[in-house]
C-alpha cells in the first residue's frame, strides 16, 4: 500500500489500548466488529489502558502498533484503499504527551511517505462521516499549529 493521507481518529472512550481495541475490531458480533484485524496502524495511549486502571504516566503517550502499515486499514469507510489511521485514546481531551506523540508519527509518516500536512485528516472531514466527534478536535486549528511547530523544528 502506498499512502498518500493519514486519519487521525480517537477511540471515543476513556481507556484502552491496541490490544482492546484489535478484541473491540476482532470479535465477533454483537459484541465487535468481526474484522480480520484491529483497523489502526497505530494507537496513542492516554495513560490508562485498561478500564478501571488509575493512571499511569508509562503509558500516557506511549505508541502502539496495530495494523501493519503496508496493509489496508479499516478506519474510514470508503477511504482506506491509500489511509493510515492513527488513533488517540480517548473523546474530546488528550493529554499533551498524547499530542506530542501525534505529531511524531505524524511527521515519521510524512517524511517516510513525501506526505504534506494538507494530506492529514480527521475522521470526521471524510464525506458520510461529518456527523462523528471523531477526532474529538478541530482538525483545521490541529493542522495550522502543526504547520507552524514544524516550519520552525
Amino acid at each position: 500500500m502506498k499512502p498518500n493521507k493519514i486519519t487521525v481518529h480517537c477511540s471515543a472512550s476513556l481507556w484502552g489500548d491496541a490490544g482492546e481495541i484489535r478484541k473491540w475490531h476482532t470479535d465477533p458480533p454483537p459484541r465487535g466488529n468481526g474484522w480480520r484485524d484491529i483497523g489502526y496502524h497505530k494507537v496513542i495511549l492516554n495513560g490508562r489502558p485498561r478500564y478501571g486502571m488509575g493512571y499511569d504516566e508509562d503509558y500516557d503517550g506511549l505508541v502502539q502498533d496495530g495494523r501493519p502499515e503496508d496493509q489496508m486499514g479499516a478506519h474510514v469507510l470508503g477511504h482506506n484503499q491509500d489511509n493510515l489511521g492513527v488513533c488517540l485514546i480517548g473523546i474530546t481531551e488528550f493529554t499533551p504527551r498524547q499530542m506530542g506523540a501525534l505529531k511524531r508519527v505524524l511527521m515519521n509518516w510524512m517524511d517516510d511517505y513525501k506526505l504534506k500536512i494538507s494530506d492529514i485528516y480527521g475522521h470526521n472531514e471524510f464525506s458520510g462521516h461529518e456527523s462523528r466527534i471523531c477526532p474529538g478536535f478541530n482538525m483545521t486549528i490541529f493542522r495550522n499549529k502543526f504547520r507552524m511547530e514544524r516550519f520552525f523544528i
